[in-house]
């Protein structure tokens, strides 16, 4: 069969899979977003040598769908030069890792051919119903969508598939409340952190995250099912976790969130107000940023705001309140406009 390599230059992580038709490695091309397309120089050559893949291939399915795209050869060991090369595209430095996060094929049901995806209406077809949108509810859309089509394009082991089952039946008959089970880009989160370009919202996202495996792991009901939820983040992921080190490590990087962010709730960062100064104005200048990260890691920034505000109240009360005074008085009588002024 063919062997297909996966490499994501934002989580760092390779996968390995082999042994796969030519229809299976068609649908993976269809239903994956990659940037770049590589074809191994073996590909040109049959067992024996003596004819090429344009050749051979010729009207073939999987021929057919990389010539119709934009893809480049590469020889030598496949794993190895393909993280070359994606090192280069991306500007890497030759010390940057890639962790391996294939997950073995042992006890595994192959992947779905290309025409039963698209008959069962996995993959988006015309005239053909989306399966997707009949199991799911209407309003579920992101993540736990394209988790669910993964799951039947590329079925889990067997115990992982009886694993996700027990998960869901004990998820059906629960009497307590659970978490909203927040969702969220691993990719997106990985770039953004490592660019330090990571807001508020995006560590909440984190936080809230990290407070629902806290949470599952302290109910009587939910701490089995967290337990269980393990073998399938593993498939997921790659990640082999650790269940008790999982909620270990919540619970710091949770509280560490808390101690650095502003978390609903907390009244240390209302915005300026004086009597002088219309309300928009400090709302235009203040809610953009107040509200964000806790008050005593930017005490400084704070006092001079406050300081610069109490300072455009005196001088507007002191230049402008006069003005706007001697206006009103002087046009009320007659029924003329009020004194306004704009800022």
């Amino acid at each position: 069969g063919y062997c297909l390599i996966s490499v994501l230059e934002t989580m760092k992580t390779y996968s390995v899979e082999d042994g796969l038709t030519e229809e299976a490695v068609v649908t993976k091309l269809r239903t994956c977003q990659y940037h770049h397309l590589f074809l191994h120089k073996s590909l040109k050559h049959n067992s024996a040598g003596t004819c090429r893949w344009g050749e051979f291939g010729e009207g073939g399915l999987l021929w057919g769908e990389c010539n119709a795209r934009s893809f480049e050869w590469f020889e030598g060991e496949p794993v190895n030069e393909l993280i070359i090369k994606v090192k280069e595209l991306y500007g890497l430095d030759d010390e940057v890792t890639f962790r391996n996060v294939t997950i073995a094929s042992e006890n595994r049901p192959r992947p779905l051919h290309l025409g039963t995806a698209t008959q069962i209406g996995a993959i988006l077809t015309e005239g053909i119903p989306s399966l997707i949108k009949v199991l799911l509810p209407s309003d579920c859309i992101g993540l736990p969508v394209l988790y669910i089509k993964d799951l039947l394009l590329n079925p889990p082991a067997y115990a992982i598939a009886s694993t996700i089952q027990a998960i869901c039946k004990r998820m059906s008959s629960i009497t307590c409340s659970i978490p909203e089970f927040t969702c969220v880009s691993p990719a997106k989160l990985v770039k953004l952190l490592e660019s330090r370009e990571a807001n508020h919202i995006e560590f909440c996202k984190i936080k809230n995250v990290l407070d629902e495996v806290i949470q599952m792991h302290g109910n009587s009901e939910l701490h089995e099912i967290l337990k269980l939820l393990i073998d399938p983040t593993w498939a997921a992921t790659g990640l082999n976790l650790d269940f008790e080190k999982l909620v270990k490590e919540s619970e710091l990087v949770s509280g560490r969130i808390g101690e650095l962010i502003s978390l609903d709730g907390d009244s240390d960062q209302d915005l300026c107000s004086y009597s002088a100064i219309p309300d928009d104005f400090f709302e235009m200048m203040e809610s953009s940023w107040k509200g964000r990260v806790k008050r005593i890691h930017l005490n400084e920034a704070y006092a001079e705001v406050e300081k610069a505000a109490e300072a455009l109240s005196l001088a507007v009360t002191e230049d402008f309140v006069p003005i706007l005074s001697r206006i009103k008085a002087s046009t009320a009588p007659l029924g003329g406009p009020k004194g306004e002024i704009y800022m």
